[in-house]
This record gives C-alpha cells, sequence and structure tokens, in this order.
C-alpha cells in the first residue's frame, strides 16, 4: 500500500512551524511592533518631553517594621 499522506513527524513539523508564526505575531501586536491599522501614521510630539525627578510620595504606607541586610 503506497503511502500518498504525509508522516506524522512531518505533520508535527508543519504545524508547528504555522503555530510559531501565529504566536510570533500575537506577540508582536502586544508590543505593538506591526503596522498600525489605521492609514495615517502617528504624528511626533511637537514640544520636548519633561521628565520631573523629584521624590515623590509612596502610593501606600509602608508596612514593614525592620528589614533584614
Amino acid at each position: 500500500m503506497p503511502n500518498n499522506l504525509c508522516s506524522r513527524r512531518h505533520l508535527l513539523q508543519s504545524s508547528a512551524f504555522g503555530l510559531s508564526s501565529l504566536g510570533a505575531a500575537w506577540l508582536m501586536k502586544q508590543d505593538g511592533l506591526l503596522a498600525q491599522e489605521t492609514g495615517a501614521p502617528p504624528k511626533p510630539p511637537l514640544e520636548p518631553l519633561h521628565f520631573d525627578l523629584l521624590p515623590k510620595r509612596p502610593p501606600h504606607p509602608a508596612r514593614a517594621k525592620a528589614m533584614i541586610s
């Protein structure tokens, strides 16, 4: 009986390549690395960015009473 069907190894290899490319595309979309879906490119900021390096209050009060070093 001739074996016209693909082998189990070939089937798993080809499906793994397809799944890995789908996974890579999904991860790139999550990180925003794919092309934008809208036709207009994003506009660059017109004013310089300002980073405030002053100390800020913590969002929650500290609960630690001691530190082990």
